[in-house]
């Protein structure tokens, strides 16, 4: 879930070090027109709101603040009769569908 905030946007990439997969092999995704400026807002908005509020440390307001991505997509899924789904089902479809 954490991925698409700890890798490095290079260009029209999405690059992602070894260290960030249990597998420890580095991986790059292509960004579109349509993709690109939605993580680069994600991105944004994660950095810009830590330490707001002020709870707790910067790296456990930055997870929080990325958790809020997961639940936001499950009430929508919800909301569209999608319940079961989760942000790691759009990596399994991903997986699939490549």
């Amino acid at each position: 879930m954490s991925e698409p905030f700890n890798g490095e946007v290079d260009g029209r990439w999405l690059k992602l070090s070894e260290g960030v997969f249990k597998t420890n092999i580095a991986h790059q995704y292509a960004l579109n027109q349509h993709t690109q400026p939605i993580l680069l807002e994600m991105r944004d908005n994660v950095e810009s709101n830590i330490g707001v509020r002020g709870h707790g440390s910067k790296g456990y307001a930055r997870r929080w603040l990325i958790k809020k991505y997961s639940k936001m997509f499950k009430k929508v899924a919800k909301a569209e009769d999608f319940a079961q789904h989760s942000l790691k089902h759009l990596r399994y479809t991903y997986a699939v569908r490549r």
